[in-house]
Parts: C-alpha cells; structure tokens; sequence
C-alpha cells in the first residue's frame, strides 16, 4: 500500500465517456428543449401568472403524483392546440412548486381548471372523466 503524505492531494478518478454518449445526451437535450418550446401549453409561475389578466386563458392546476392530472395531458396538449388559433392560452400550474398560486386561486381539488377571461376566474368543475374530448372531422 502505498503510503500518502497529509497534504497531498488524491485526484478522483475520471471515467471515459464515449464520443456516442455525448451525442446521445445532447440529441436528448435538444428534443427536450424543442418539445417545450414548441408545446402550446405555457406553465405558470408566482412571477409570471400576470399575464393571464390579458386576454383569454384556461389554466389547469395539478400535480405530478396524481393520477387524473397523469391521464389528462395528452387530452389538455390537443385542446391547447386546438385553441390556440382561437386565441385562448392555455397554461398548467404545479402546485407542488408554486404553492403561492394554489392558494392566491383557492385550489382544493385535483386537477383543477379554471377560465380566466375577466376577473374573477370562472371555477370550471368537470362532471365527466374526461373534460375534453376533441373530435376532428
């Protein structure tokens, strides 16, 4: 064994990544950052959620650990797109990350959407599962 002065500085050790790692990762990157800026849905934060008081917004408040909220992205992605050439935003807020707007909104169930084309916001309280459902002819 080999025997180490007090002072003396131990480097870590390095692992070689392959040149095919790296453009794997930054392939990845690149997919990700262009799904978020293409997606039509916006998300809101404790800065940013001004912006809803112009124009008309539907904004949906859910977690990442709950199921319904899991089972309606998709469904909320195609409305999104849908109205975007209406001129209607829409917008997500993860209340485990901006308790702020949960409580400013009075969520108390999820997900929760409301409408936000005057002020107050309009509580939208779905009946059915699936609140929207698109159908394309």
């Amino acid at each position: 064994m080999k025997k180490v002065e007090k002072n003396t500085i131990i480097p870590p050790k390095t692992t070689n990544i392959s040149m095919f790692s790296l453009k794997l990762l930054l392939l990845s990157t690149m997919v990700i950052v262009n799904y978020a800026l293409d997606s039509p849905v916006h998300e809101l934060t404790n800065d940013n959620w001004r912006q809803t008081l112009e124009g008309e917004w539907m904004v949906k408040f859910y977690a990442p650990w709950c199921p319904a909220c899991r089972n309606m992205v998709s469904d909320w992605k195609k409305f999104a797109e849908y109205v975007e050439p209406l001129g209607v935003k829409v917008a997500d807020v993860d209340i485990t990350k901006e308790s702020l707007l949960n409580g400013k909104f009075m969520v108390t169930a999820l997900p929760t959407i409301f409408q936000k084309r005057r002020n107050p916001p309009i509580h939208l309280q779905p009946k059915i599962r699936r609140p929207f459902i698109i159908h394309r002819r």
